[in-house]
């Protein structure tokens, strides 16, 4: 029994070894089938016929679906997708739904304080939020305010992590190509590894992980959607104090059209 043993470890070994090997092939099938998407998507924009205004709102919910479509993705849609949300939402209602949803929070003019703060601490607040929220699988929302262009403030404040940490994080595949293989752990800092190792993360955390931005209006015009919003999956917010549409009401018979009808030996039934 005891030569067996050896033998039992080794092909122990082996199958673990195989399995790994295994899983990271599957992953690289998903994350050759997103960047795939991304060509798709591009082919698209770039056919498109001139005039032809196509809308890039991958869905358009009421406020009370925020959490089956942002938080549970419920049909997949999101998650086959790959990209992080981008919820324009007029009302701002949608920053109050997360906030009682116990997801992190953060507003653009904070990150851009907490990034050139001098206190370490501060400084590294985002990246803790990061960690934690991936750790338990959690959404992390930011809110961009008004103003798409805010998002260039967000995205320094993730480049301040680590250079070109932005790009990485929003790439569509970073599910399968970062946060699953853990390869996020190298931002984990000496002072963090006791509450951040790399076996506290499960992948079904991190498969639930959600980074989410909010922009408290409208959604832009076609140009800027084409340009600046590519890298997300844009959800509208409808406006829950916008009127609904007013059905018209039927005209009453006119009296000429009566006379005229009587003129020619007809009766109008009704």
């Amino acid at each position: 029994m005891r030569e067996v043993e050896p033998l039992l470890e080794h092909a122990d070994v082996e199958h673990q070894s195989a399995k790994a090997i295994l899983q990271d092939l599957e992953w690289n099938v998903k994350r050759a089938n997103l960047k795939l998407r991304d060509l798709d998507n591009k082919l698209r924009r770039r056919n498109q016929k001139a005039g032809e205004e196509a809308s890039l709102l991958e869905q358009v919910i009421w406020l009370r679906d925020l959490s089956d479509v942002v938080i549970k993705d419920v049909g997949g849609k999101r998650g086959e997708d790959g990209r992080w949300p981008l919820i324009f939402d007029p009302s701002g209602q949608s920053v109050t739904f997360f906030k009682y949803y116990s997801a992190a929070q953060f507003d653009c003019d904070q990150l851009a304080v907490l990034s050139i703060s001098e206190d370490k601490e501060e400084k590294s607040r985002l990246l803790v939020s990061l960690l934690k929220h991936m750790k338990y699988g959690m959404p992390l929302m930011i809110n961009l305010k008004n103003d798409l262009a805010n998002l260039r403030m967000v995205e320094d404040a993730f480049n301040c992590i680590q250079k070109g940490f932005f790009n990485t994080f929003t790439d569509r595949s970073v599910l399968y190509s970062y946060l699953l293989p853990r390869r996020f752990m190298n931002l984990v800092t000496p002072e963090l590894e006791k509450e951040y190792c790399e076996y506290m993360f499960d992948d079904e955390g991190l498969t639930k992980f959600v980074l989410g931005f909010i922009m408290t209006a409208n959604e832009p015009d076609c140009e800027v959607m084409q340009t600046d919003c590519p890298p997300f999956y844009a959800i509208k917010v409808k406006d829950p104090d916008a009127p609904d549409p007013v059905d018209p009401v039927d005209e009453e018979p006119d009296e000429a059209d009566d006379l005229d009808a009587e003129a020619c030996g007809c009766r109008q039934v009704g």
